[in-house]
């Protein structure tokens, strides 16, 4: 590695970076489009039912699983599914995938996406749409979710529309697969109904000139729309003969694998939260709520304390011990701890984000086959005018778990906010998101 006795000047980040292959296309336009982004699916059947702002492209999976030599019935997993880009581009090429998600609206999503329909649940999914068209949702049988703002969330006649469809969604419970998908049809047309947008770290209210608040008839007609694209993708793509193993679990990867053989997978392919201080559960505080997924507070925590600490609201007693530090980590937090930062706990919310991704690692390595491969798509930071080099940082310790870092893809350049733009200048390269590529 590089000499430790110049890790704690200001050249740090160069001295670690030259240890590690870095390839990048010398990519000058921080808006440039790649495959790590979403936007690339939002047409394409399956991943137009939702717009899952974290999500990254089926074809990038695709490309790596061919590039790999992944064969039909071998077996990869993706320890943060999220929407379920990798298990959908596995179940295509007739590959078996593990998918771990700890969120139960984001487990629901990728669920419905990668179900086999048979004829006749898609007969009983149509049925849905005759039933909204002909106004027969009827119940009065709902309450209101204990969130504090959810009045504010819709307009009352709106509100109280969408919480009778949730409702409605009850009828059809001798069928799972078309509950839970009926269900994700309408969570899909819940912010765009709502007086309230995703943005950064939460919900932020429009206060556009041109907005104009939903009713009820905007609400059906955007439900019945979503309904029929579902639908023409169902029997575009019948998919009943399928014979491949998706197993999904609604559950924290950080907890352990123990549901997959040792020496079973051929790779590992993943995007984890960024270190950014995004908590989803308020990111995705509509669905959760107005799903029921989550109906109270309390109900809430778990999901919170189990993910990822990659947010300021994940600290948990029973999770402050580390087992993973380096001199390149050491220098890191002595540094940021030394500058002004809008919070406090960022220096030990990066110190955990680092050794959460490393227990996974550790983990993982045991499951993989020798010579398997492992893809992580992440993205650097920065806090107090002081770039965290998560890339450098999760590549070094992946060395000491015994990976070979074959490696560090550059994918694009990102932009922070104009102050932090301005503080890291000189370093800017190193503001970036990446593909780590390693091999056990």
């Amino acid at each position: 590695m590089a000499d430790k006795n110049n890790i704690h000047d200001q050249n740090w980040i160069d001295n670690l970076e030259k240890h590690f292959k870095v390839e990048s296309n010398k990519m000058t336009r921080a808006t440039y489009t790649t495959l790590v982004n979403y936007s690339t699916d939002l047409e394409k059947r399956f991943q137009r039912w939702y717009r899952y702002k974290e999500g990254f492209s089926v074809t990038l999976i695709e490309r790596i699983l061919e590039e790999e030599n992944v064969q039909e019935g071998e077996f990869i997993i993706d320890p943060f599914l999220g929407s379920g880009s990798t298990l959908i581009a596995a179940k295509g090429k007739g590959i078996n995938g593990f998918g771990y998600e700890i969120n139960p609206f984001v487990t629901d999503l990728a669920e419905v996406k990668l179900n086999d329909y048979s004829i006749s649940d898609i007969k009983l999914f149509e049925t849905i749409i005759n039933r909204i068209e002909a106004n027969e949702v009827d119940t009065n049988n709902f309450k209101k979710p204990q969130l504090s703002i959810f009045d504010k969330l819709f307009e009352p006649d709106t509100g109280e529309y969408l919480l009778k469809l949730i409702e409605d969604t009850k009828k059809y419970h001798k069928n799972k697969k078309v509950e839970k998908l009926y269900k994700i049809a309408i969570l899909s047309i819940a912010e765009e109904l709502s007086n309230y947008r995703k943005a950064g770290n939460g919900l932020k209210i429009r206060r556009a000139k041109k907005f104009k608040p939903a009713n009820t008839t905007d609400a059906k007609n955007s439900l019945l729309k979503k309904l029929r694209i579902i639908s023409k993708d169902l029997n575009f793509a019948n998919n009943s003969e399928n014979k491949t193993k998706q197993i999904i679990l609604n559950k924290s990867s950080l907890k352990g694998l123990d549901e997959i053989e040792n020496n079973l997978l051929s790779g590992s392919i993943f995007s984890p939260p960024y270190a950014n201080c995004f908590d989803y559960t308020e990111i995705y505080k509509i669905e959760l709520w107005l799903g029921k997924y989550v109906r109270d507070y309390p109900e809430l925590k778990p999901i919170r304390k189990q993910s990822v600490r990659s947010h300021l609201n994940a600290f948990s007693k029973d999770r402050r011990n580390t087992l993973f530090r380096n001199n390149y980590l050491d220098s890191l937090i002595n540094e940021l701890s030394s500058r002004t930062l809008w919070d406090k706990k960022i220096p030990k919310m990066i110190e955990y984000y680092l050794d959460d991704l490393n227990k996974l690692l550790l983990s993982q390595f045991e499951k993989l086959k020798n010579g398997g491969f492992c893809k992580i798509i992440v993205s650097n930071s920065a806090y107090g005018g002081l770039i965290v080099p998560t890339d450098l940082l999760i590549s070094s310790f992946a060395e000491q778990i015994g990976y070979k870092v074959e490696k560090i893809e550059v994918v694009r350049y990102i932009i922070t906010s104009s102050q932090q733009y301005k503080q890291t200048d000189s370093n800017k390269k190193y503001l970036r998101e990446s593909i780590i590529h390693l091999r056990k």
